[in-house]
């Protein structure tokens, strides 16, 4: 009986871990595509039609509260969420996910550097007056490792919860705050629309890497 029920589970899982790698594969292509648009300068005209179609929608409680997101989405911050994250899950004796956490973000941490690096791409220049960073624009570093941050942490903390109600809300909250960060970084225009996607599909890759590891360790199955 016990055997039945954990085939029950696996499956959809299973189902699940297939359209994450297709998803994966997928961002990998899109990223591949996106650098090579902007390396030859070609994205420039559908990033700069984004960035005022956004743009046209300011307004100052807008501005506040995605600045908000953003300042509260820096690597600061990332740092202090990554640290309080592994603290609680290895408290909690789940020293795999701790683990798991701080590999997830060092991991983006120096592929989201050798990226800037390797593309060397200007930054836009801002709205609202705001300072322009002193780093590179490509890909979005903000995106990257909000994506890895909230990716990784949904995941962790749906796979310790037993109802699929507050999996759901989990993973959805998780989705929003990566897509929240990104938009903040478009509307405060410090990043290309390109910079933001771009860090969105290098970081999909990148957390799909680590899924399927900790899948593979802790479970046996990918």
């Amino acid at each position: 009986m016990q055997d039945m029920l954990h085939r029950r589970q696996i499956v959809p899982s299973s189902v699940l871990m297939l359209l994450a790698l297709v998803l994966a594969v997928l961002a990998l292509f899109l990223f591949g595509w996106l650098a090579e648009e902007v390396h030859e300068h070609e994205a420039i005209r559908f990033d700069n039609q984004v960035r005022n179609a956004l743009h046209a929608f300011a307004s100052p409680p807008l501005t506040l509260f995605l600045r908000v997101v953003s300042n509260a989405n820096g690597p600061l911050a990332m740092l202090v969420y990554t640290l309080a994250a592994v603290g609680l899950f290895w408290s909690r004796g789940h020293r795999t996910s701790a683990i798991l956490v701080g590999v997830t973000m060092g991991g983006g941490v120096c592929l989201d550097g050798a990226l800037k690096l390797a593309f060397h791409r200007a930054r836009p220049a801002p709205y609202f007056g705001l300072p322009t960073p002193d780093t590179f624009s490509f890909p979005s570093g903000h995106s990257l490792m909000s994506l890895c941050f909230y990716g990784v942490t949904a995941y962790l903390v749906s796979v310790h919860v037993d109802s699929p109600r507050r999996r759901f809300w989990v993973r959805a909250g998780g989705v929003l705050m990566v897509l929240l960060v990104g938009a903040s970084r478009i509307y405060l225009g410090v990043h290309y629309p390109s910079d933001v996607v771009a860090g969105f599909a290098a970081g999909l890759v990148w957390l799909t890497a680590i899924v399927f590891a900790y899948r593979r360790l802790v479970h046996g199955v990918a």
